[in-house]
């Protein structure tokens, strides 16, 4: 009933300790294949923790034996192999902590305490073991160690600035205090808590539940409700019907105390509409019942009462309840008393009373253990002050003699240096006149550098501060400007009107942006990465982007692959900008004919040229072209509009890349620009031209989603990655648009549906059209994993899920079949 809400924070939205090297001057994309590989198992291990502890056991052996591997062959360095082994003893530590094997739990952690002090003493990996030590020890009783360690790793948290670990670290300490009743210090600390960190609804509902609860105990009913209040919006945020019942039903006992009868009856109608849809909150309906019975009888309706409370504890050995039922064994007592029913009474006050000295001999422990923690604490405290006085006077005498021996080592040095100061007069006198020159000369230099300096400081902020400041309202107008897109109520010509207010908008953030790229680099802030890339991919991507650009003028688009490697290492998305650019720059300025990008291998790396037929630039311009806010003229710039920042930014770029731009061009006769890059190549093999089709870019795409809060969210998530989206509200109105239309991708939102027959009926149809599918769903009774994977969908991707997982296992489904494995069906499972 008034169990505490703890904290499920060991595991649920840590940072990946297997990534610790990186956190000490290692970007991701350094780390060895190794490290990359433990990371990846690491993260795979936490999501199954809370799910399936065996499962996370076993993959926690296996962390185990990578790490020993690691260790064995040199393959990472010293440091890394420690914190390596470390974090997997800790993940199997906990999975051991889920199972109750306590035993094995507190040797793992102990020995990956060892290890982290010798890899990365006061790292947040440091700070999670101390969390561990001290569960275990609060598990056997220990609450004396238990609150060192949870001091030790709030220490830790607050000095590396973990403000969600320091915040979490400070509810266990509330917790401890709740235990032993001491409840202004669980107001405490909860308070602390959520001053440190109050973004997540997990933390937010257990900070709110308990301090209701303590609020409850001090016999402050109003503030508990409003506490309660609270803890409900976080329980809504985090959909789960099993915790906002369980605060109903608490909220609904404080009503019952402040004498709001009616309001109380309502609140847990609310909670028993939750229990009675079944799942995870189905097995807290005893609870309502009970409360329904006390409200019931301060009704007066004791028969009632009676009644509700008998199927409370329907199936439940009286001799053996927990907890939790011990106020509902209270008001049973007095409930069959009033009706007479002297043994059920009788029973009932047996079990309270065995509940009751359980409650009181816990609390006592935990109280006095903690009063002589506090104890030894404040002694600590005074030997450290003893000892510092101690110190102290020591410290004076020191400082005396110190100060005695500074001055006469003052006076040596004061007589040496009048000395040698008579011997250089002479030739600092005849050397002035020509220093003071010098210095003048100087003093004018420095004053013309730093206002120089100063100059192109204030062009630099400006050009950022500015684009910035564009930027932000900017992307407010194209996000309404979509959601206006996505209300299919907007007649014809309004929605044309809104489609040019967004196409605007896209070409003036296109020019901000540029703007900004320009204002980093010339600040020295534009980095570039290297990392592995599929050259054919990226190339079909960027030419695809601007195929309808193309054919909206009639221009022909075409690519050529010659020996270009398939895969190579450089900054993918700096040569993709690179590329759209001098594609951007070609379609634009050619009114009719075509446009070729020929790519071809060499043996110094590869050669991106970008041909033309349209109007050419005159020699004498060449250099021109590529300065900052530039074009070949003024009448170019008047007929053909643009900032003539495409080209500076893409010679900028290329020459980070370790390559060039260089132009050949007559006026009239139209331009090739040619991207010289030394890129490595990566395996054997050479890229082909991939199909426009088979990249999820050029996918026309209908979704399947019946709520409309969704649509814009989805809307603006889909469409920078597609060519298209559409949006149907039910699977009869998906199957008319599949008739009036074609899509390449169908995604069908599982619970949009009328249930497994309507999914078979979209999937049919897309089959039929050629479409791919994808089954977006959370598995419940109506629709289990079975029969979502024997729907015939070509993928499916179980909820929750983020919205990077969705993007990547959307474009998963675009890869080549060798890519896929033996079936050419990829599932994937992101929850």
């Amino acid at each position: 009933m008034r169990a505490t809400i703890l904290c499920l924070a060991l595991l649920i939205g840590a940072a990946p300790a297997g990534a610790e090297p990186a956190a000490h001057g290692q970007t991701v994309a350094a780390q060895s294949p190794v490290i990359k590989a433990f990371a990846a198992k690491v993260d795979a291990t936490k999501q199954a923790m809370m799910g399936d502890p065996a499962i996370a056991r076993k993959s926690a052996e296996d962390l185990l034996r990578m790490a020993d591997t690691m260790k064995r062959d040199g393959s990472v360095s010293a440091r890394d192999a420690a914190i390596s082994s470390a974090t997997a003893r800790w993940l199997l530590a906990e999975a051991y902590i889920f199972l109750n094997d306590t035993p094995r739990a507190k040797s793992l952690v102990a020995e990956a305490l060892t290890s982290i002090q010798s890899g990365a003493p006061g790292s947040k990996l440091n700070g999670d073991l101390l969390r561990s030590r001290a569960t275990l020890a609060e598990m056997s009783g220990d609450v004396q160690g238990a609150l060192k360690d949870y001091l030790s790793a709030h220490r830790i948290f607050r000095a590396i600035g973990e403000a969600r670990s320091r915040a979490i670290a400070l509810q266990d300490i509330g917790n401890l205090y709740l235990e032993a009743a001491d409840f202004d210090r669980v107001q405490s600390y909860y308070s602390q808590s959520l001053e440190a960190y109050s973004e997540d609804p997990w933390l937010n509902l257990a900070t709110y539940n308990n301090r209701g609860q303590a609020y409850r105990e001090q016999g402050n009913f109003a503030k508990a409700e409003a506490e309660y209040g609270l803890a409900l919006k976080a329980a809504r945020q985090l959909e789960s019907q099993l915790l906002e019942a369980r605060i109903l039903t608490n909220l609904a006992e404080t009503q019952y105390e402040l004498g709001k009868l009616d309001q109380a009856l309502a609140t847990l109608a609310r909670a028993e509409s939750l229990v009675a849809q079944g799942g995870e909150a189905a097995g807290w309906h005893p609870f309502i019942l009970g409360v329904r019975a006390m409200v019931e009888a301060k009704r007066g309706d004791t028969e009632k009462a009676g009644q509700l409370m008998s199927a409370a504890f329907a199936g439940q050995d009286l001799a053996k309840t927990e907890m939790p039922f011990r106020e509902l064994h209270e008001a049973a007592t007095g409930i069959y008393e009033t009706l007479g029913e002297r043994d059920a009474a009788l029973a009932h006050l047996k079990a309270f009373q065995r509940l009751d000295r359980e409650a009181l001999r816990l609390t006592a422990s935990v109280s006095a253990q903690l009063m002589s923690a506090q104890f030894d604490f404040a002694n600590q405290n005074l030997k450290i002050s003893e000892l510092k006085q101690g110190q102290l006077q020591r410290d004076i005498t020191i400082e005396r003699q110190r100060g005695e021996f500074r001055t006469r080592l003052f006076i040596a040095l004061g007589t040496a240096l009048l000395i040698i100061f008579a011997m250089l007069a002479f030739g600092y006198v005849s050397i002035r006149r020509s220093r003071n020159q010098v210095r003048a000369t100087n003093v004018e230099l420095s004053a013309s550098n730093v206002a120089l300096e100063k100059a192109l400081k204030a062009r630099t902020d400006f050009l950022a501060t500015t684009s910035h400041e564009i930027r932000t309202p900017l992307n407010g107008v194209l996000g309404m400007a979509q959601v206006l897109l996505a209300d299919r109520r907007l007649t014809k010509d309004t929605r044309e009107r809104v489609e040019l207010l967004r196409g605007a908008g896209e070409t003036m953030k296109t020019l901000v942006d540029d703007i900004l790229d320009v204002a980093k680099m010339e600040a020295g802030d534009m980095p570039v990465e290297s990392e592995e890339v599929d050259l054919a991919r990226l190339i079909a991507d960027c030419v695809g982007l601007w195929r309808e650009a193309a054919a909206g003028k009639s221009l022909a688009l075409d690519c050529v692959l010659e020996n270009v490697p398939a895969r190579a290492m450089t900054d993918g998305g700096r040569l993709r900008q690179i590329l759209s650019n001098l594609l951007s720059n070609a379609i634009k300025f050619t009114p009719q004919g075509s446009v070729t990008l020929s790519v071809s291998g060499t043996a110094d790396g590869v050669v991106f040229a970008v041909r033309d037929t349209g109007i050419g630039i005159d020699e004498t311009e060449h250099a021109r072209i590529f300065e900052a806010f530039t074009q070949a003229n003024n009448s170019t710039t008047r007929e053909f509009s643009g900032t003539g920042l495409g080209l500076a930014i893409s010679q900028r770029l290329a020459r980070a890349l370790g390559g060039d731009i260089a132009v050949t061009s007559t006026s009239g006769e139209g331009s090739c620009f040619t991207l010289t890059l030394p890129l490595q190549a990566i395996g054997e093999g050479y890229a082909e031209i991939a199909e426009a089709s088979d990249t999820l870019a050029h996918a026309a795409v209908l979704l399947i989603e019946r709520n409309i809060a969704n649509h814009a969210l989805m809307r603006m998530l889909l469409a920078p990655e597609t060519r298209t989206v559409d949006i149907a509200f039910s699977a009869e109105n998906a199957l008319e648009q599949m008739k009036s239309a074609h899509f390449d991708h169908i995604l069908i939102e599982g619970a949009s549906t009328g249930g497994i027959d309507d999914i078979r009926a979209i999937i049919a149809a897309a089959e039929a059209a050629g479409s791919k599918t994808t089954l977006l769903a959370a598995p419940t009774e109506q629709l289990g994993k079975a029969e979502m994977f024997a729907a015939g969908a070509d993928q499916v991707i179980l909820k929750p899920v983020g919205a990077a997982d969705l993007i990547a296992g959307l474009k998963a489904l675009y890869a080549a079949p060798a890519d896929r494995g033996e079936d050419n069906r990829p599932m994937r499972i992101a929850s």
